[in-house]
């Protein structure tokens, strides 16, 4: 578990989505299994825009999620990641 001194923007940004799922879902009767749904449905979710950050944010954003506690829990792919950056890169001149 991280300190709490070492979270940054980027973890309290997750740790509210996170919450704000399950306060939702409890709120409109879901039960604990709901709420434990929404939770996951709302990490994997923040999960892929942090990789959407990573690749096509610009570099402070991408640094600080690279950096964060978050992505030290759930690393990114690192190979699907390379992929993306190559797709980006103009590829040779056909002809």
């Amino acid at each position: 578990m991280p300190d709490l001194g070492d979270v940054g923007l980027v973890d309290l940004i997750v740790l509210g989505v996170v919450v704000l799922a399950v306060v939702g879902a409890l709120r409109h009767r879901r039960g604990v299994l709901g709420a434990l749904g929404a939770a996951l449905g709302a990490l994997v979710l923040v999960w892929v825009a942090a990789v959407a950050v990573t690749v096509w944010g610009p570099p402070p954003a991408s640094r600080a999620v690279q950096d964060s506690a978050f992505v030290a829990q759930f690393p990114m792919p690192d190979r699907a990641l390379h992929d993306l950056h190559d797709l980006d890169r103009p590829g040779p001149a056909a002809g």
